[in-house]
């Protein structure tokens, strides 16, 4: 009986040590949850910010774009009236030195 208790002692011993391993390593790995957790939370609002970033980057392109194309347009619209000056204009002077010829 005495050699049931040593070896039951033994084996008791060795549980107890298993669960403070285990309760050791849950420790830890609580621990790394919680970091991992943080790294999350941290790189989501490193990714809203660039986002955010990215979004009114666009909105800024796009605008200076809208700007060029009015520009652009009021060009075109400006030489398309002169075109039309100029070649009224022309045909003024036509009928003009025709009325001359007369």
């Amino acid at each position: 009986q005495k050699k049931e208790q040593i070896g039951f002692d033994n084996q008791l011993q060795a549980i107890e040590r298993t669960l403070k391993a285990k309760e050791h390593d849950l420790e830890e790995l609580m621990l790394m949850s919680h970091d991992a957790n943080h790294a999350k939370e941290v790189a989501k609002g490193e990714l809203a910010k660039l986002e955010g970033q990215i979004a009114e980057e666009r909105k800024l392109r796009e605008k200076e774009l809208n700007e060029r194309k009015s520009i652009v347009q009021a060009k075109k619209d400006m030489a398309h009236r002169l075109e039309k000056r100029e070649k009224l204009r022309r045909e003024i002077q036509m009928e003009a030195a025709g009325d001359l010829s007369d």
